[in-house]
């Protein structure tokens, strides 16, 4: 004898419908139909309806959460993106503000070395000058002496 068999029978007191429980299965009624205080059965509906009506739910509310989720996931990576946007929007308008810079330097650096060049053969053209001056065979076209230098050397 197992511990079922020697239960005392139950009586109608012990079941919320009523009816006795039935003797191998006390969640049962001798109607065979669940008890469940929580969700009293529908009329005219099985048991394996109700069931594939909580599948349903559950399945709707795990959907739900799902769309939440994928929602709040979505908006993270949508203000990452913004985030994301407005950095580079940053990066650039730093790239063309060193590229203005780098533009400057190079024109002020190209006009420093004009001047500079110019100055330096201005003082050069100067210095040449004098130099032209004093010594007319070398700078000068050649003339008078050096050109008979010259020919006699070449004859």
């Amino acid at each position: 004898p197992t511990a079922k068999h020697t239960m005392p029978p139950a009586t109608n007191a012990d079941s919320p419908s009523g009816l006795a429980p039935h003797p191998h299965h006390p969640s049962r009624t001798r109607s065979g139909s669940r008890e469940d205080p929580h969700h009293p059965p529908t009329p005219g509906r099985s048991g394996r309806h109700d069931i594939h009506e909580m599948l349903e739910s559950v399945r709707a509310d795990a959907l739900q959460q799902g769309r939440a989720e994928r929602a709040s996931e979505l908006e993270a990576k949508d203000s990452e993106f913004e985030s994301l946007k407005q950095q580079l929007e940053k990066m650039k308008q730093e790239k063309d503000a060193a590229e203005r810079k780098l533009q400057e330097s190079e024109s002020r650096y190209a006009h420093l070395l004009r001047s500079s060049v110019l100055s330096s053969t201005h003082h050069m053209e100067q210095h040449a000058g004098a130099n032209r001056a004093s010594q007319p065979a070398l700078n000068g076209p050649v003339s008078g002496a050096g050109a008979g230098a010259g020919a006699g050397a070449a004859g």
